[in-house]
């Protein structure tokens, strides 16, 4: 394990936006800790950095250098750290969230080449579980010593007597309410996995008419809201019963792009996330460059937010209180190859979640994905 400061020098690619809004920060002497706030984290997946947001000042403040591409991230319950997961290195990254310095970080795939994606982590904070995508297992690490503790196979021993069926394309980890348990969905592999947290072993496996992408879990653990690769919008799944209750299409026309297999361009919904009441759910329609906002349970239609044409809108984080959303704009300028371009800054927006109104729009780095607001408790 190899512990190391992060490094604060934003890249070239959004120096400039980056000089309008965010303070500079010097790497000499002790990081003066900051606490009692809210922050929004963001990862960059154009280029190794993270974005961080004050949401009192509703200002970027800093550009944390990781050293690696990030896939995944997540807060800490008590809101002291946040685990990173990289695609490029293989390792989870701890960053202390009063002081935005990288406490350790730990090789989590024992040198296989893979990817690392968006992990969950145990409620008492000791255990961190990130999905090793390319081998149908998460990566355990312990986050309280920043050890790497092996691997847990995500296998379907279930679906069919007498044959047993590894998940593939693992993506997307979450913790249900109670802490209890994680879900896990395989992409390609067409399922969700329900895991106990404690025991460590697949409680139930849901399978799927889709691929799944981002989802999210009432915290009862009743319903699941979950998006498809191929789905302009998303289903709602019984967690009791497995069942597909409603598919919610969002009815668009797929654009140019959206369409083609040989283009990144999917899938045409990538954002979902219900209000910290759980009174609403938000969903993207990344190819239309909206969000649709849901009553929850009815699902009934309450508002649609366009986002600015070719914004490509993606990952939603509400503040704690739920008055306000911010969500990514991966700003997708296709080049060579037909495949984004990693030199094209891209955005955060800010949405007042009760009059549905664009607050403002701040710069990010490259294909911004990922992101999380976290409540910074007190310096004691």
């Amino acid at each position: 394990m190899t512990r190391t400061r992060e490094r604060r020098t934003p890249l070239s690619t959004t120096a400039l936006l980056l000089a309008l809004a965010a303070s500079s920060c010097s790497d000499d002497g002790p990081v003066e800790p900051v606490g009692d706030r809210v922050l929004v984290y963001i990862v960059n997946t154009g280029e190794p950095t993270l974005t961080v947001v004050d949401h009192a000042t509703q200002s970027v403040i800093d550009t944390l250098d990781l050293g690696g591409i990030a896939h995944g991230q997540i807060p800490s319950h008590d809101g002291t750290r946040l685990f990173v997961t990289t695609e490029d290195t293989q390792e989870v990254l701890a960053i202390d969230t009063r002081t935005q310095e990288i406490l350790w970080r730990v090789d989590a795939a024992e040198g296989t080449f893979d990817q690392l994606h968006q992990p969950s982590v145990s409620m008492d904070d000791q255990v961190l579980f990130a999905p090793d995508t390319f081998q149908s297992r998460m990566s355990v690490v312990n986050v309280e010593t920043g050890a790497f503790e092996g691997f847990l196979p995500i296998t379907d021993t279930t679906s069919s007597p007498g044959e047993s069926l590894d998940v593939s394309s693992l993506h997307n980890s979450y913790l249900s309410g109670d802490g209890q348990f994680f879900y896990i969905a395989g992409i390609l592999g067409q399922r969700i996995a329900k895991v106990n947290v404690e025991t460590r072993e697949i409680e139930r496996m849901y399978v799927l008419d889709g691929d799944p992408r981002p989802f999210a879990l009432l915290a009862d653990q009743s319903r699941a809201y979950v998006q498809f690769t191929d789905l302009e919008g998303f289903i709602e799944l019984d967690l009791d019963t497995g069942e597909e209750l409603r598919r919610i299409d969002f009815g668009n026309t797929p654009t140019q792009g959206w369409t083609d297999t040989n283009t990144i361009l999917k899938p045409r919904s990538h954002g979902i996330g219900l209000t910290p009441d759980e009174s609403q759910l938000w969903a993207t329609s990344t190819q239309a460059d909206e969000w649709r906002v849901f009553s929850v349970p009815e699902l009934d239609l309450i508002a649609t937010i366009p986002i600015p044409e070719g914004n490509a809108p993606n990952w939603i984080a509400f503040t704690p209180d739920g008055r306000f959303a911010y969500v990514t704009n991966t700003t997708f300028v296709l080049g060579e190859g037909n495949r984004p371009r990693k030199d094209v800054p891209g955005t955060v927006t800010l949405i007042d979640a009760e009059s549905f109104e664009v607050v403002r729009t701040l710069p990010t780095g490259p294909l911004p994905k990922r992101i999380h607001s976290v409540y910074v408790p007190p310096v004691e």
